[in-house]
């Protein structure tokens, strides 16, 4: 029994040493660009050690490991280790540079699952790459902050690539406008980013591009929204001058955004979609001037006091008349926008470069907000009736709590609440109808959000066609609608979507545009009563109005029959005694 016993015990322990050797001792480093102190950039080294073991992960106690950075080294080694099919290893992440100060943050979690990675299959990382991003459990790479700071780091280095995540398009056009000769690739997974680690000679693929959504030259015709049709044509001279004016400096790529953006434009206007062309050269001219702000330097500030000139150059003077009421809400909306971005930037602070380049955005934003709202309020004109919009603060009021409620019930949508909030706002100063507008955009953004979480895609195709089966009276829920087929047409797998979010808020507008049309024309006014304990609402007929006088006479009647129908009953219960 003895010497059957002791064979077995040598197996067992021969067993677990061929476990243990799928572990080799090997040791694999990366670069790894970080932001250090006052938002400077730099870049330190990041080491992987895999030795025997049971799978436990440790790191350096010097320099200080934040807790956040401890959490990404537990995820980082599990899926490095799980991704080389090594078991039985101990990893040991080491990290050098940085000044010796503390180390915090999940950044560094891509680049430490692709050295536990490697390490565990004894690989070499290449020496002429850095590497950023955060790990998920399920292996993704997610986002970071301060990319502008670690690009610069990553070109000082003198290193050729630089890994990052997928970037949004604000942080691809900073980094064509910080014309680095570092090139990006971007990294959706663990395996991606590990491809490029370890790949040898030049690295050719997977180059960061700006994606484009390109207006396609078989777009269904027509002529939607005709009362824009000026402003578009003024906005494509423009951006087509803005162009012609700067050379902007690019790989190519940027030049090719701009021409794209361009085409996508003049596409647009030639089929008859007079607001989505005005829309592409807004937004094409808004990057066009943050891209050269970018590589000019501008000074934040200066683009806020232009925006402010442009808000101070209109008189203020009255804009909504009923044969054009909806221009003139369409520049009051524009105005607001406009004077809520400066109020935002100017409350705002930045740490590193690329919250000072958002908000340099925004203050762009601004000012072109202000300018079309100047067009809008010429297009519109300065004489013929005035709405008197106090007759519609109810249904303001009424479509602010509808948006307040359905905010709470669905999912979170940040300009959706953006948009209710500006809405209250103009409730406030008594724009009633803007602030009906905004409401009609926040409601429908953050319903269309809700139904795009709970439906599915077949469900969701339906809605857009039936949506886009429906006629249209307004300008902007024609303009709406017809952007919404824009985008649908263009890029159905891509953008659906974004085509059900313009529809859904041509749908709300229509609905709205029709409601505020019919009461204009019944002439029934409502007026806001406010009292010293608080804010009522209460509707109220004119004086001069003929429902008044039948309203009146009416009362008067049912008030003496009452009286009479009292007198009548003392006089019985009297005789009765």
């Amino acid at each position: 029994m003895e010497r059957k016993v002791i064979p077995l015990f040598f197996a067992l322990l021969l067993l677990l040493n061929a476990v243990h050797a799928q572990c080799p001792d090997a040791l694999a480093r990366v670069f790894v660009p970080a932001v250090f102190g006052e938002g400077k950039g730099d870049v330190v080294t990041v080491e992987a050690h895999t030795s025997a073991g049971d799978g436990r992960v440790y790191t350096q106690i010097r320099p200080k490991i934040g807790i956040s950075t401890q959490i990404s080294q537990e995820i980082a080694a599990v899926l490095g280790l799980e991704y080389a099919n090594a078991s039985g290893c101990d990893v040991t992440f080491s990290i050098y540079g940085g000044g010796g100060g503390e180390v915090s943050g999940p950044s560094g979690g891509a680049a430490m699952a692709v050295l536990a990675a490697a390490a565990a299959g004894n690989r070499t990382v290449r020496n002429d790459l850095a590497l950023t991003g955060t790990i998920e459990p399920d292996g993704s790479i997610g986002a970071v902050g301060g990319m502008v700071e670690k690009l610069h780091a990553v070109e000082e280095k003198n290193l050729t690539y630089f890994v990052v995540p997928v970037q949004s398009f604000f942080e691809k056009l900073l980094f064509f406008g910080e014309n680095a000769s570092v090139r990006l690739l971007e990294a959706r997974n663990l395996g991606e980013a590990y491809e490029f680690a370890l790949s040898e000679g030049e690295i050719v693929v997977n180059e960061s591009q700006i994606d484009l959504v390109r207006a396609p030259e078989n777009l269904s015709r027509g002529e939607y929204a005709e009362e824009l049709k000026g402003i578009a044509s003024e906005m494509l001279v423009e951006f087509g001058e803005k162009i012609k004016e700067n050379k902007v400096q690019g790989n190519g790529q940027i030049e090719e955004y701009f021409s794209q953006r361009q085409k996508n434009a003049k596409t647009l206007f030639e089929h008859g979609y007079y607001y989505s062309a005005a829309n592409e050269a807004f937004l094409g001219k808004v990057d066009l001037e943050l891209l050269l702000d970018v590589q000019g330097g501008r000074d934040l500030n200066e683009t806020v006091r232009e925006a402010e000139e442009c808000l101070k150059q209109d008189s203020g003077e009255e804009t909504v008349f009923e044969e054009s009421w909806e221009m003139g809400v369409g520049a009051e909306l524009r105005r607001s926008w406009s004077e809520k971005n400066v109020k935002e930037v100017k409350n705002s602070s930045y740490e590193v470069i690329e919250e000072k380049y958002y908000l340099l955005r925004e203050a762009l934003y601004a000012k072109s907000w202000c300018m079309i709202a100047g067009k809008m309020k010429g297009e519109a004109g300065v004489e013929g009736k005035k709405v008197n919009e106090s007759g519609f603060a109810l249904m303001a009021r009424g479509k602010i709590d509808e948006t307040e409620k359905i905010l709470t019930e669905g999912v979170e949508n940040e300009e959706a609440a953006w948009r209710l909030e500006n809405a209250q706002e103009l409730y406030e100063k008594g724009e009633y109808l803007a602030s009906i507008f905004d409401s009609a955009y926040a409601y429908s953004s953050a319903k269309a959000g809700k139904e795009g979480f709970e439906k599915g895609r077949e469900e969701i195709e339906v809605e857009v066609k039936s949506l886009l089966s429906q006629k249209y009276s307004g300008v902007w829920s024609e303009a709406y609608a017809a952007h919404g087929r824009y985008l649908y047409e263009a890029d159905r797998e891509g953008n659906l979507m974004g085509a059900y979010y313009a529809l859904a808020f041509a749908r709300e507008l229509e609905k709205n545009t029709l409601e505020i049309e019919g009461r204009m024309k019944e002439g029934i006014e409502k007026e806001v009563v406010k009292e010293s304990a608080g804010e009522s609402v209460e509707e109220k007929k004119p004086a001069d109005s003929p429902y008044y006088d039948g309203f009146l006479a009416i009362t008067v009647i049912v008030v003496l029959l009452f009286v009479i129908a009292v007198l009548l009953f003392v006089i019985i219960f009297k005789l009765k005694k």
